[in-house]
């Protein structure tokens, strides 16, 4: 019921022409160059290119698809990515998550994105340390489930172990710290998990885990 309706307006839904193409495959030079071309015209606003990859990703549709997403008031919600990586300016995640940050090298043309070219081989270097952090044998060609994020100014992958413990799903946007909650009720395992605790069960923790009020 959920995907009936978006989770912000205006909020697009991106997918591949092949319906037969699914959720598990990474994303390819295609998805990059469909997702530069419309970020790039949705400028005068700050929007994210959201993927879910895999169900342990917290996807709910197996057609591949891309979300792209406003991101918050920087005033109201500050995005993590903004905050970590490289100079850590004192943000402590719960999981791992991979953060590769753009320079003026990488963006070519005055362009706000770095070209495909670029942007598909930080992808799969994102995508190598995911696999080392799932400690997934050389011997395992599968995907490892995981959400991107790609802004103007970085590209985030968050290798993940699970799609949520006890029913408190996660998807890209809860990695994120943004929690959508279609009831009262599914708050429950989020209220009793704690969602820093949640977090860390979906992806790959870091650290032990604490108790919250």
């Amino acid at each position: 019921m959920a995907n009936k309706f978006p989770g912000a307006r205006p909020h697009y839904l991106l997918l591949t022409d092949d319906g037969y193409r699914r959720q598990f495959e990474a994303l390819d030079s295609e998805d990059f160059t469909a997702a530069r071309e419309v970020l790039g015209k949705l400028n005068e606003t700050r929007y994210l290119m959201l993927f879910n990859c895999g169900i342990k990703s917290g996807c709910s549709r197996l057609h591949k698809h891309m979300h792209v997403f406003p991101a918050p008031d920087p005033q109201e919600f500050k995005l993590w990515p903004d905050r970590v990586g490289e100079g850590d300016r004192g943000i402590k995640l719960p999981f791992k998550a991979f953060v590769h940050r753009f320079d003026d090298k990488e963006k070519q043309n005055g362009d706000s994105y770095p070209p495909v070219d670029i942007l598909l081989p930080i992808y799969h270097s994102l995508l190598q340390k995911s696999r080392a952090a799932l400690s997934m044998s050389d011997d395992d060609r599968s995907v490892p489930a995981h959400n991107v994020i790609l802004d103007k100014n970085w590209l985030v992958v968050v290798p993940r172990r699970s799609a949520g413990p006890d029913g408190a799903g996660v998807n890209v946007l809860g990695m994120l710290g943004i929690i959508l909650c279609d009831s009262e009720e599914a708050m429950g395992p989020w209220m009793e998990w704690g969602p820093a605790n949640v977090l860390a069960e979906a992806g790959v923790p870091v650290g032990e885990r604490k108790e919250e009020e």
